[in-house]
């Protein structure tokens, strides 16, 4: 009887252990349940650190910028936007932050993108008396290299292997070669002489490529030159411009790099480089907007210099005296 009495007790030892955490997990799991509620919900959003959203928003846009560029496409501000959700109004500094994540990683950065382009005198002149009332925002962008000039070779820039570094360089040589040459005509070329210049390095018919006019035709559609088809008098002229993918990868300063290589370094041509500085309209504190001016005047002028005498075939237009154009031979 004594053991018996003895082991009631331990019995009632073991099972108070048992019943006693019940409490503790409903106390838990009150405790949880109420500040479950206290939290905010983080589904919208709300909450999270402005750093941290900031910073995977600009991964994103660096993703999406690289992605563009590869495909030879404007970074468009509101196809981005419209992935950014509620945060759509943070842009600005979504930009800067991928910005400053381009140029570590990748030696690039996004720069201001002018995708339609006042080509006619009408709408350059509205534009010019309007300059004040537009707005600055830009809505589309592109990558340019950040890299000195002293690291800009093929060894670090090598042309994209998609589809080949052959074709990608050939492409990348055809369109600088046709952009120079709008460059050097003060910014608009006529697409007769830009026939008969083809023909002279017999590529009027066809090019490493495939036929011409494929290849003029990505030209536009990759944003390298734009092409302008004008009434004057009884028949329509086509001209070319260049387009604004060629402004911000060439510029006047590749066009001159070109001319340069053309001619040698140690070139014996009178006074090279102050007639590539007219050629392009970059003398002294002349900018981009001497280009557009003196395209202007040139689709201006164009109408008094086509005369009926001038409709000979084959008849090569006079060259302004002291410009430079690619083919000029130095006597």
């Amino acid at each position: 009887m004594p053991r018996i009495s003895r082991k009631r007790p331990a019995q009632d030892d073991d099972e108070a252990p048992e019943l006693e955490p019940q409490p503790q997990h409903r106390r838990r799991r009150r405790s949880t349940s109420a500040e479950s509620t206290q939290r905010p919900s983080r589904s919208d959003g709300e909450g999270e650190d402005n750093g941290t959203v900031t910073e995977q928003l600009a991964r994103k846009l660096v993703r999406y910028a690289l992605s563009c560029e590869y495909s030879r496409r404007p970074i468009r501000r509101e196809e981005f936007a419209k992935q950014m959700g509620t945060h759509s109004t943070k842009f600005n500094a979504v930009y800067k932050e991928a910005n400053l994540m381009l140029q570590d990683r990748f030696g690039m950065e996004m720069v201001q993108f002018a995708m339609k382009e006042k080509v006619t005198l009408k709408e350059r002149r509205a534009a010019q008396q309007n300059a004040g009332r537009q707005q600055n925002t830009a809505k589309y962008y592109s990558l340019a290299s950040t890299l000195p000039d002293k690291y800009r070779t093929a060894l670090i820039m090598p042309p994209p292997r998609v589809p080949t570094s052959e074709e990608e360089a050939t492409y990348v040589g055809l369109y600088t070669f046709i952009v120079s040459l709008i460059y050097l005509k003060g910014g608009n070329l006529d697409e007769a002489i830009l026939d008969r210049t083809l023909q002279r390095v017999n590529a009027d018919q066809s090019t490493p490529l495939g036929k011409t006019d494929e290849l003029i035709k990505r030209m536009r559609k990759d944003g390298y030159i734009t092409y302008i088809k004008d009434v004057r008098g009884d028949e329509d002229i086509g001209s070319y411009m260049v387009g604004p993918r060629a402004k911000t990868e060439i510029g006047g300063e590749g066009v001159g790099n070109l001319v340069r290589t053309v001619y040698g370094s140690n070139t014996e041509v009178a006074g090279l480089d102050k007639r590539l500085e007219k050629s392009l309209g970059i003398g002294n504190a002349a900018s981009a907007q001497a280009v557009l001016e003196r395209a202007d005047a040139a689709q201006a002028g164009k109408k008094k210099r086509r005369t009926s005498s001038r409709r000979t075939q084959g008849e090569e237009e006079p060259e302004d005296e002291g410009e430079l154009t690619l083919g000029e031979e130095s006597d």
